[in-house]
Order: structure tokens, then C-alpha cells, then sequence
């Protein structure tokens, strides 16, 4: 069943609004020493959660059969588009993609408890829908800086081993 990605569910919710709400029952937050993460305040993405569902409305709409390198990327930079971020797709090769994140979707910079929590999350939702698509289960994310370190960008290198 294709999703229009678009549309407007029941609710007053769009179906990437939906998936970015289902995204936050996945994080956890725990108290922790100060040592440990910024704050005293630790946000981890649950390992189970799972962007297929992203990427099957992508496929519903894009007409997508087989994903490559620059479809994920380009799918990656709309989807934080539609929820409220801003990413472009920055380079990709047959084993990477590169994206610059220019806009959070939390909002304005965050300063102090949750700061790097956020991007943490962030990096691992969008590592989890890239692990969603035919291009292999096995990637990692690196993040070289984030807004919320005050950079004018998020730069985001997902490659796939």
C-alpha cells in the first residue's frame, strides 16, 4: 500500500510527522554523571527501532524498486525536510553518502542538558533508515561537527560496509 507523503492524516498529522512522533517513544533518557554525557542527561535510540517505514512510503511515492546511494540520500534529505530539519545530499559514492544537515529538527540550537543527546538521536534515526534499505544492513555514521556545537551544519558521512 502506497502512503502519500503529503497527505494529511485524520489527526492534522502528515505521515512524516507521524514517524518522527513514533520516532520519540523509541528514546530513552537517563540520568547519568555528569562525566558520562553533557548535564548529567543521557538520550540513546532504542537499537530496535527501524526507518522501514520511511523508506516503504518513499518507495509508495518515489516508485522506488531498488534503492542506490544517491536516492537514499536524496530520500534522507527530504524526510528531515519534512520534519521540520533542512539537509542536501553533499557527495555519494558506490559506499557513502555524505550529508550537511543545515537546519535541526528540534528547532533553534540547543545549549546545555539535551544538546548532544539531540544529534545523537538524530545521527542514529537516520542511520537506522539507511540500515533499512537494500544497500546493506551494516553502516555506520560518522558526524565531523553539529549545530548544536555551534557549526553551521551537520555534517553526516553514512557508509556502507
Amino acid at each position: 500500500m502506497a502512503v502519500e507523503l503529503g497527505a494529511q492524516a485524520e489527526d492534522g498529522f502528515t505521515p512524516f510527522e507521524l514517524y518522527f512522533i513514533d520516532l520519540m517513544h523509541h528514546v530513552s533518557i537517563q540520568q547519568v554523571e555528569e562525566e558520562e554525557a553533557p548535564g548529567g542527561v543521557k538520550m540513546t535510540l532504542n537499537p530496535a527501532y527501524s526507518g522501514d517505514s520511511v523508506l516503504r512510503a518513499y518507495e509508495g511515492e518515489w516508485g522506488v524498486k531498488q534503492w542506490t546511494p544517491l536516492m537514499l540520500g536524496r530520500a534522507l534529505a527530504d524526510y528531515k525536510e519534512r520534519i521540520g530539519g533542512g539537509a542536501r545530499v553533499v557527495a555519494v559514492g558506490p559506499d557513502f553518502i555524505e550529508l550537511a544537515q543545515t537546519r535541526c529538527e528540534f528547532g533553534e540550537p540547543r545549549e546545555g542538558r539535551f544538546s548532544g543527546n539531540l544529534c545523537a538521536v538524530c545521527r542514529s534515526a537516520t542511520l537506522a533508515v539507511a540500515r533499512s534499505s537494500s544497500l546493506g544492513r551494516e553502516c555506520a555514521a560518522v558526524g565531523r561537527c553539529t549545530i548544536a556545537q555551534g557549526c553551521r551544519v551537520c555534517d553526516l558521512t553514512i557508509s556502507f560496509e
